[in-house]
């Protein structure tokens, strides 16, 4: 047996699995293949252009919902920063509106004092 192998003979496994790598070349190339994945153990799975397609159709496709999902992501974030942006600046006009009104209240009580005094005044005149 040994004598065999070192002329270059070879055992029956080897001949088996030279056997199986020509009939897988055989099935890639009728089938007019692009590529190879390896998915079980026992060895690859060859696919054909069509299944091949496809897989990159699938792959494209969750591509395209994930970048998707971020840009949902993206414009409700911007949207929130742009309400909390909204609500600070009403915030901010609501205590300058404030502040106006207290100052007006306050010239008119002064107004309404010197007034009234005033009327006081012709009041006691008429009288």
């Amino acid at each position: 047996m040994d004598v065999r192998r070192e002329a270059g003979d070879k055992g029956k496994k080897e001949r088996r699995e030279e056997r199986r790598r020509q009939r897988r070349a055989e099935r890639a190339r009728s089938m007019n293949v692009i590529g190879s994945v390896e998915e079980d153990v026992e060895g690859e799975e060859w696919l054909s252009k069509e299944e091949a397609r496809e897989r990159m159709k699938a792959k494209r496709e969750l591509r395209r919902r994930i970048r998707a999902w971020i840009e949902d992501v993206q414009r409700e974030e911007r949207l929130r920063r742009q309400e909390e942006a909204r609500e600070r600046m009403e915030a901010k006009r609501e205590e300058r509106r404030r502040r106006i009104q207290t100052w007006i209240d306050e010239v008119e009580k002064e107004r309404v004092g010197e007034g009234e005094e005033e009327e006081d005044i012709y009041c006691c005149i008429i009288i």
